[in-house]
Protein backbone atom coordinates (compact mmCIF):
# COMPACT_ATOMS: atom_id res chain seq x y z
CA UNK A 1 0.00 0.00 0.00
CA UNK A 2 2.66 2.52 1.02
CA UNK A 3 4.92 1.90 -2.00
CA UNK A 4 1.98 2.20 -4.42
CA UNK A 5 0.88 5.46 -2.81
CA UNK A 6 4.35 6.98 -3.00
CA UNK A 7 4.65 6.25 -6.71
CA UNK A 8 1.67 8.56 -7.10
CA UNK A 9 3.77 11.29 -5.46
CA UNK A 10 6.90 11.07 -7.60
CA UNK A 11 6.60 8.70 -10.58
CA UNK A 12 5.09 11.17 -13.02
CA UNK A 13 6.03 9.50 -16.29
CA UNK A 14 2.78 7.61 -16.87
CA UNK A 15 0.39 10.52 -16.18
CA UNK A 16 1.93 13.94 -15.50
CA UNK A 17 -1.42 15.39 -14.42
CA UNK A 18 -2.40 12.80 -11.82
CA UNK A 19 -5.68 10.91 -11.46
CA UNK A 20 -9.05 11.75 -13.01
CA UNK A 21 -10.26 13.01 -9.63
CA UNK A 22 -7.21 15.26 -9.40
CA UNK A 23 -7.81 16.61 -12.89
CA UNK A 24 -11.33 17.63 -11.94
CA UNK A 25 -9.89 19.59 -9.02
CA UNK A 26 -7.79 21.62 -11.44
CA UNK A 27 -10.88 22.86 -13.25
CA UNK A 28 -12.77 23.75 -10.07
CA UNK A 29 -10.20 26.33 -8.95
CA UNK A 30 -8.30 27.51 -12.06
CA UNK A 31 -7.22 30.96 -10.75
CA UNK A 32 -6.83 30.53 -6.99
CA UNK A 33 -3.09 31.16 -6.82
CA UNK A 34 -0.95 34.13 -7.95
CA UNK A 35 1.70 33.73 -10.61
CA UNK A 36 4.41 34.32 -7.99
CA UNK A 37 3.35 31.19 -6.14
CA UNK A 38 3.48 29.12 -9.32
CA UNK A 39 6.92 30.48 -10.19
CA UNK A 40 8.22 29.71 -6.69
CA UNK A 41 6.94 26.15 -7.02
CA UNK A 42 8.75 25.78 -10.33
CA UNK A 43 11.98 27.11 -8.84
CA UNK A 44 11.79 24.55 -6.02
CA UNK A 45 11.06 21.72 -8.46
CA UNK A 46 14.01 22.71 -10.65
CA UNK A 47 16.11 22.54 -7.48
CA UNK A 48 15.03 18.91 -7.01
CA UNK A 49 12.43 19.25 -4.27
CA UNK A 50 9.73 16.59 -3.92
CA UNK A 51 6.07 17.53 -4.29
CA UNK A 52 5.60 17.17 -0.54
CA UNK A 53 8.57 19.44 0.17
CA UNK A 54 7.29 22.06 -2.26
CA UNK A 55 3.80 22.02 -0.74
CA UNK A 56 5.28 22.41 2.74
CA UNK A 57 7.57 25.23 1.56
CA UNK A 58 4.56 27.09 0.11
CA UNK A 59 2.62 26.82 3.34
CA UNK A 60 0.73 23.59 2.76
CA UNK A 61 -2.11 25.27 0.83
CA UNK A 62 -1.43 23.92 -2.68
CA UNK A 63 -3.36 20.84 -3.85
CA UNK A 64 -1.07 18.09 -5.05
CA UNK A 65 -2.70 17.84 -8.48
CA UNK A 66 -2.46 21.61 -8.99
CA UNK A 67 1.25 21.50 -8.17
CA UNK A 68 1.76 18.64 -10.63
CA UNK A 69 0.24 20.68 -13.44
CA UNK A 70 2.52 23.64 -12.68
CA UNK A 71 5.77 21.64 -12.87
CA UNK A 72 4.92 18.77 -15.25
CA UNK A 73 7.28 20.07 -17.96
CA UNK A 74 10.34 20.34 -15.67
CA UNK A 75 12.88 17.56 -16.19
CA UNK A 76 14.92 16.43 -13.20
CA UNK A 77 18.55 15.37 -13.37
CA UNK A 78 19.49 11.77 -12.68
CA UNK A 79 20.89 12.85 -9.33
CA UNK A 80 17.68 14.64 -8.39
CA UNK A 81 15.57 11.64 -9.38
CA UNK A 82 17.78 9.37 -7.25
CA UNK A 83 17.49 11.72 -4.28
CA UNK A 84 13.71 11.76 -4.56
CA UNK A 85 13.61 7.96 -4.86
CA UNK A 86 15.62 7.55 -1.67
CA UNK A 87 13.03 9.58 0.22
CA UNK A 88 10.11 7.28 -0.56
CA UNK A 89 8.73 5.35 2.36
CA UNK A 90 5.55 3.49 3.37
CA UNK A 91 2.97 5.13 5.59
CA UNK A 92 1.91 3.31 8.71
CA UNK A 93 -1.70 2.31 9.41
CA UNK A 94 -1.58 4.69 12.38
CA UNK A 95 -0.74 7.61 10.05
CA UNK A 96 -3.60 6.73 7.75
CA UNK A 97 -6.06 6.37 10.63
CA UNK A 98 -4.92 9.67 12.14
CA UNK A 99 -5.54 11.35 8.79
CA UNK A 100 -9.07 9.91 8.64
CA UNK A 101 -9.74 11.07 12.20
CA UNK A 102 -8.65 14.61 11.35
CA UNK A 103 -10.79 14.63 8.21
CA UNK A 104 -13.83 13.52 10.20
CA UNK A 105 -13.16 16.53 12.42
CA UNK A 106 -13.53 18.75 9.34
CA UNK A 107 -9.89 19.75 8.75
CA UNK A 108 -8.70 20.78 5.30
CA UNK A 109 -6.19 18.66 3.38
CA UNK A 110 -3.52 21.27 4.07
CA UNK A 111 -4.24 21.24 7.79
CA UNK A 112 -4.09 17.44 7.90
CA UNK A 113 -0.80 17.36 5.96
CA UNK A 114 0.68 19.89 8.37
CA UNK A 115 -0.60 17.89 11.36
CA UNK A 116 1.07 14.76 9.94
CA UNK A 117 4.41 16.51 9.53
CA UNK A 118 4.06 17.80 5.96
CA UNK A 119 5.30 14.61 4.30
CA UNK A 120 2.04 13.10 3.01
CA UNK A 121 1.20 14.08 -0.59
CA UNK A 122 -2.29 15.50 -0.99
CA UNK A 123 -3.19 12.93 -3.64
CA UNK A 124 -2.29 10.16 -1.17
CA UNK A 125 -4.29 11.81 1.57
CA UNK A 126 -7.31 12.18 -0.70
CA UNK A 127 -7.23 8.46 -1.41
CA UNK A 128 -7.31 7.73 2.34
CA UNK A 129 -10.29 9.95 3.17
CA UNK A 130 -12.35 10.03 -0.03
CA UNK A 131 -15.22 8.07 1.53
CA UNK A 132 -15.63 10.42 4.51
CA UNK A 133 -18.67 12.70 4.23
CA UNK A 134 -18.44 16.17 5.73
CA UNK A 135 -21.23 18.17 7.31
CA UNK A 136 -22.48 21.41 5.73
CA UNK A 137 -20.67 23.38 8.45
CA UNK A 138 -17.40 21.55 7.79
CA UNK A 139 -17.64 22.12 4.03
CA UNK A 140 -18.33 25.82 4.60
CA UNK A 141 -15.30 26.09 6.90
CA UNK A 142 -13.04 24.35 4.35
CA UNK A 143 -14.26 26.67 1.58
CA UNK A 144 -13.49 29.71 3.75
CA UNK A 145 -10.01 28.37 4.47
CA UNK A 146 -9.36 28.01 0.73
CA UNK A 147 -10.46 31.62 0.15
CA UNK A 148 -8.20 32.86 2.95
CA UNK A 149 -5.24 30.92 1.55
CA UNK A 150 -5.74 32.49 -1.88
CA UNK A 151 -5.97 35.97 -0.34
CA UNK A 152 -2.72 35.50 1.52
CA UNK A 153 -0.98 35.03 -1.79
CA UNK A 154 -2.46 38.15 -3.39
CA UNK A 155 0.07 40.76 -2.09
CA UNK A 156 2.95 38.61 -3.28
CA UNK A 157 1.18 38.14 -6.60
CA UNK A 158 0.64 41.89 -7.00
CA UNK A 159 4.33 42.56 -6.33
CA UNK A 160 5.35 39.88 -8.82
CA UNK A 161 3.01 41.36 -11.45
CA UNK A 162 4.51 44.84 -10.95
CA UNK A 163 8.00 43.44 -11.29
CA UNK A 164 7.07 41.59 -14.47
CA UNK A 165 5.49 44.74 -15.91
CA UNK A 166 8.68 46.70 -15.21
CA UNK A 167 10.71 43.96 -16.92
CA UNK A 168 8.45 44.12 -20.00
CA UNK A 169 8.71 47.92 -20.11
CA UNK A 170 12.49 47.77 -19.81
CA UNK A 171 12.67 45.13 -22.54
CA UNK A 172 10.61 47.39 -24.81
CA UNK A 173 12.90 50.33 -24.06
CA UNK A 174 16.02 48.27 -24.72
CA UNK A 175 14.59 47.27 -28.08
CA UNK A 176 13.34 50.74 -29.06
CA UNK A 177 16.18 53.03 -27.91
CA UNK A 178 18.73 52.03 -30.60
CA UNK A 179 16.07 52.57 -33.28
CA UNK A 180 15.03 55.91 -31.77
CA UNK A 181 18.63 57.15 -31.69
CA UNK A 182 19.08 56.25 -35.34
CA UNK A 183 15.82 57.86 -36.44
CA UNK A 184 16.47 61.06 -34.45
CA UNK A 185 19.46 61.69 -36.77
CA UNK A 186 17.48 61.02 -39.94
CA UNK A 187 15.87 64.18 -41.32
CA UNK A 188 13.37 62.24 -43.46
CA UNK A 189 12.19 60.36 -40.35
CA UNK A 190 11.78 63.62 -38.45
CA UNK A 191 9.79 65.17 -41.28
CA UNK A 192 7.52 62.13 -41.31
CA UNK A 193 7.06 62.46 -37.55
CA UNK A 194 6.09 66.12 -37.98
CA UNK A 195 3.54 65.27 -40.64
CA UNK A 196 2.12 62.44 -38.51
CA UNK A 197 1.69 64.75 -35.52
CA UNK A 198 0.12 67.37 -37.77
CA UNK A 199 -2.54 65.10 -39.29
CA UNK A 200 -3.29 63.72 -35.81
CA UNK A 201 -3.43 66.90 -33.71
CA UNK A 202 -3.16 69.74 -36.21
CA UNK A 203 -5.62 72.08 -37.90
CA UNK A 204 -5.33 74.19 -41.02
CA UNK A 205 -6.54 77.59 -42.11
CA UNK A 206 -5.87 79.90 -45.04
CA UNK A 207 -2.14 80.31 -45.23
CA UNK A 208 -1.51 78.82 -41.79
CA UNK A 209 -1.70 75.67 -39.67
CA UNK A 210 -1.81 75.03 -35.93
CA UNK A 211 -0.97 72.30 -33.44
CA UNK A 212 -2.43 71.92 -29.95
CA UNK A 213 -1.70 69.78 -26.90
CA UNK A 214 -1.72 70.00 -23.11
CA UNK A 215 1.50 67.98 -22.72
CA UNK A 216 4.51 70.35 -22.63
CA UNK A 217 6.86 67.65 -23.90
CA UNK A 218 4.69 67.06 -26.96
CA UNK A 219 4.58 70.82 -27.67
CA UNK A 220 8.37 71.03 -27.26
CA UNK A 221 8.78 68.13 -29.68
CA UNK A 222 6.53 69.83 -32.23
CA UNK A 223 8.52 73.06 -32.02
CA UNK A 224 11.82 71.19 -32.36
CA UNK A 225 10.55 69.31 -35.44
CA UNK A 226 9.52 72.52 -37.16
CA UNK A 227 12.72 74.37 -36.34
CA UNK A 228 15.00 71.48 -37.27
CA UNK A 229 13.33 70.54 -40.56
CA UNK A 230 12.20 73.84 -42.06
CA UNK A 231 13.53 77.33 -42.64
CA UNK A 232 11.43 78.88 -39.88
CA UNK A 233 10.70 82.57 -39.45
CA UNK A 234 10.15 82.99 -35.68
CA UNK A 235 7.98 86.06 -36.26
CA UNK A 236 5.40 83.92 -38.07
CA UNK A 237 4.52 82.04 -34.87
CA UNK A 238 1.54 82.98 -32.74
CA UNK A 239 0.16 81.24 -29.69
CA UNK A 240 -2.88 81.22 -27.47
CA UNK A 241 -4.12 79.09 -24.56
CA UNK A 242 -7.36 77.26 -23.84
CA UNK A 243 -7.78 77.46 -20.08
CA UNK A 244 -10.51 77.23 -17.45
CA UNK A 245 -12.04 80.02 -15.45
CA UNK A 246 -10.00 80.74 -12.33
CA UNK A 247 -6.62 79.77 -13.83
CA UNK A 248 -3.85 82.41 -13.76
CA UNK A 249 -3.63 83.45 -17.43
CA UNK A 250 -0.53 85.65 -17.13
CA UNK A 251 1.41 82.99 -15.22
CA UNK A 252 0.42 80.30 -17.73
CA UNK A 253 1.43 82.47 -20.67
CA UNK A 254 4.88 82.81 -19.12
CA UNK A 255 5.08 79.05 -18.64
CA UNK A 256 4.11 78.21 -22.23
CA UNK A 257 6.36 80.93 -23.60
CA UNK A 258 9.31 79.11 -22.03
CA UNK A 259 8.09 75.76 -23.33
CA UNK A 260 7.62 76.95 -26.92
CA UNK A 261 10.36 79.54 -27.16
CA UNK A 262 7.76 81.96 -28.54
CA UNK A 263 7.88 85.54 -27.29
CA UNK A 264 5.10 86.69 -24.97
CA UNK A 265 4.15 89.49 -27.34
CA UNK A 266 3.17 86.83 -29.88
CA UNK A 267 0.58 85.33 -27.48
CA UNK A 268 -3.03 86.19 -28.22
CA UNK A 269 -5.87 86.41 -25.75
CA UNK A 270 -6.66 83.04 -24.17
CA UNK A 271 -9.88 81.11 -24.61
CA UNK A 272 -11.43 80.75 -21.14
CA UNK A 273 -13.95 78.01 -20.38
CA UNK A 274 -16.71 79.09 -18.01
CA UNK A 275 -17.95 76.78 -15.23
CA UNK A 276 -15.23 74.12 -15.71
CA UNK A 277 -16.62 71.88 -12.94
CA UNK A 278 -15.05 70.64 -9.72
CA UNK A 279 -12.78 67.93 -11.14
CA UNK A 280 -9.24 69.27 -11.53
CA UNK A 281 -6.29 67.48 -13.09
CA UNK A 282 -3.13 67.85 -11.04
CA UNK A 283 -0.47 69.83 -12.88
CA UNK A 284 -2.86 70.80 -15.67
CA UNK A 285 -1.77 74.03 -17.35
CA UNK A 286 -4.35 74.30 -20.09
CA UNK A 287 -4.01 73.55 -23.79
CA UNK A 288 -1.37 75.36 -25.83
CA UNK A 289 -2.29 76.13 -29.45
CA UNK A 290 0.68 77.06 -31.66
CA UNK A 291 -0.01 78.57 -35.10
CA UNK A 292 2.53 79.01 -37.86
CA UNK A 293 1.74 81.19 -40.86
CA UNK A 294 3.13 79.39 -43.89
CA UNK A 295 1.05 77.82 -46.64
CA UNK A 296 4.19 76.18 -48.08
CA UNK A 297 5.07 74.23 -44.90
CA UNK A 298 1.41 73.30 -44.42
CA UNK A 299 1.14 71.97 -48.00
CA UNK A 300 4.33 69.95 -47.56
CA UNK A 301 3.12 68.31 -44.30
CA UNK A 302 -0.21 67.46 -45.95
CA UNK A 303 1.46 66.02 -49.04
CA UNK A 304 4.02 63.98 -47.09
CA UNK A 305 1.43 62.39 -44.82
CA UNK A 306 -0.97 61.66 -47.67
CA UNK A 307 1.84 60.29 -49.84
CA UNK A 308 2.90 57.77 -47.22
CA UNK A 309 -0.74 56.78 -46.62
CA UNK A 310 -1.30 56.25 -50.35
CA UNK A 311 1.83 54.09 -50.67
CA UNK A 312 0.85 51.98 -47.69
CA UNK A 313 -2.70 51.41 -48.89
CA UNK A 314 -1.59 50.68 -52.44
CA UNK A 315 0.81 47.95 -51.29
CA UNK A 316 -1.59 46.49 -48.69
Amino acid sequence: MGARVNRTDEAEGSNPFGSTRSNLMLFRRPCSYPAATRERARELRRAGFTYSEIIAELGGDIPYATLQSWVADIELTIEQQARIGHRQYAYSPETRERARELRRDGLTYSEIIAELGGEVPQATLQGWVTDIELTEEQRARIKQKEIEAARRGQPLGALWNRQQKQKRLQAARDQAIPIAKRLAKDRDALMLMASALYIGEGAKADGAFSFSNSDPQVIQTWMALLRRNFDIDEHKFSCYLAISEGMDEDNLKGYWSEVTGISLNQFRRSSVKKNPGTKKREGYKGVCIVTYYSAAVRRFLDALAQGVIDELLESA
